[in-house]
């Protein structure tokens, strides 16, 4: 009797599993195109030669209704929340393009050619099973704080290349920049956003004995030959606050950490110092001494940079915008001095090539 008990149980159990795993699919007689999905529910969209909805579980009753079909939009119902329905449809199939709009609300999820739609509207077209178009450039989507923060070093050698004045040398790690951004635009192929850069330069004269002098609020930098006997050195120093604003594109959408970036970089110049070092020996004695005075050099200017990135590391260039506006405006010297900057480097991204 045990035995027969037994048997009759595990019987039950089985047949509860398998009622719970049967799946209720019912044929549509128009075309889906646009979903609305709402609450907890899951949908994963296929496209099929027929049109049609499902779902896996134990029979419901005929008043638990999970979708409501208006045209070509099919909308969840509060029924489907906590489930997940399985839709089939026919748009886009045969070598046809069609337009697919989907709506994703509260903790809604819909599953579309291997990519996850959430919290937001989505248009895309799709031709023969393929996604070619995505959603609206500022949709958030996927996308959290590892993609969208930046931490950035640059590393380079700058000059300038004011015309007229005494010329500097191309110095290795004479351009510094750390850079902390972040992107609140951002979908697969672009990424938009803001930041705050602490920058350094220092320019190193190609002639030694470099001097600066001022008439008229105009600057004049020239070379000239100095009676003391010995060694001179002439540097300028520039240190600035930036803000800059990034355009990024991502060549690939699933690796972040490829792209090209564009930025535009106001500048709030804090320190701008021009130093001459001279150095001698007299009765085998060396003898230093520095020379440094302010600049009255413009206190904003704005640069333009331009990056490629690679992971970890990319390449970049930068030029100094403001004083060509300038010399087109104001011929020098009626302005106050702005070099003409221009800089190449690396850079080191921490944040971005740990975001894919």
């Amino acid at each position: 009797m045990k035995r027969i008990v037994s048997i009759l149980t595990i019987m039950a159990l089985a047949a509860m599993v398998a009622a719970q795993t049967t799946t209720y699919r019912q044929n549509l007689q128009r075309e889906i195109n646009h979903l609305t999905v709402s609450g907890n529910c899951i949908v994963r969209l296929s496209q099929d030669s027929c049109n049609w909805v499902a779902y896996k579980g134990t029979a419901l009753s005929d008043t638990a209704r999970l979708v409501v079909i208006e045209g070509n939009h099919l909308t969840t119902t509060p029924a489907a929340d906590n489930m997940t329905l399985y839709v089939g449809t026919s748009a886009g199939r045969g070598g046809t393009s069609a337009q697919l709009t989907f709506d994703a609300k509260g903790n809604a999820l819909i599953f579309f050619n291997g990519k996850v739609y959430e919290n937001g509207h989505f248009s895309i077209a799709s031709e023969s099973g393929h996604t070619i178009a995505t959603e609206n450039i500022a949709q958030q989507k996927k996308y959290n704080a590892s993609h969208r923060f930046h931490l950035d070093y640059f590393f380079g050698a700058c000059r300038w290349i004011t015309p007229n004045r005494n010329p500097t040398k191309m110095e290795a790690l004479n351009n510094i920049s750390a850079k902390l951004a972040y992107s609140p635009i951002m979908n697969d192929r672009i990424g938009a956003g803001f930041g705050a850069q602490i920058h350094l330069n220092s320019y190193l004269f190609s002639s030694p004995n470099t001097n600066l002098t001022s008439t008229d609020g105009a600057l004049t930098l020239e070379g000239y030959n100095s009676p003391s006997n010995g060694s001179w050195e002439s540097e300028m120093l520039i240190t600035s606050i930036d803000l800059p604003i990034h355009f990024t594109y991502f060549p690939n959408k699933n690796k972040h950490s490829t792209n090209l970036q564009l930025e535009l970089i106001p500048q709030f110049i804090l320190n701008n110092t021009f130093t001459r070092n001279f150095n001698t020996t007299v009765s085998d004695q060396n003898i230093s001494a520095s020379y440094a005075q302010d600049v009255p050099a413009n206190h904003f200017q704005l640069m333009a940079r331009l990056s490629a990135n690679f992971g970890m590391l990319g390449v970049y260039t930068e030029v100094g915008l403001t004083p060509i506006v300038n010399d087109i405006l104001f011929p020098p010297p009626a302005v106050p001095f702005s070099p003409h900057h221009i800089a190449f480097g690396f850079r080191i991204n921490l944040f971005n090539a740990l975001a894919d």
